[in-house]
């Protein structure tokens, strides 16, 4: 785990936490992508079974395109995303 912390700035005590079983929330969309870069691996790998598409088919059609694009694209876009998320509240 300190080599993946090392690869992504993510805090050892975090990448613990996303393996706890027990745990039911799953990390941010933002994270995975940084994790699966440093492990070279796509986002996609690391999702839940298709089995979840069946809770909500709305989410599921804007998240698929994003797991089988290349993991730069991914991560570029979703820095763009916060960045501008982080801008339009700054200028609120």
């Amino acid at each position: 785990m300190d080599a993946l912390s090392a690869k992504t700035g993510i805090p050892v005590s975090t990448i613990y936490s996303w393996l706890d079983i027990e745990r039911t929330e799953f990390m941010t969309f933002a994270a995975a992508s940084v994790v699966c870069r440093a492990l070279k691996i796509s986002v996609h790998e690391v999702l839940a079974d298709p089995m979840w598409i069946s809770i909500d088919k709305n989410r599921y059609l804007f998240v698929r395109p994003w797991m089988e694009e290349d993991i730069e694209i991914v991560e570029l876009v979703t820095k763009f995303y916060f960045n501008l998320k982080e801008l339009i509240k700054k200028t609120g």
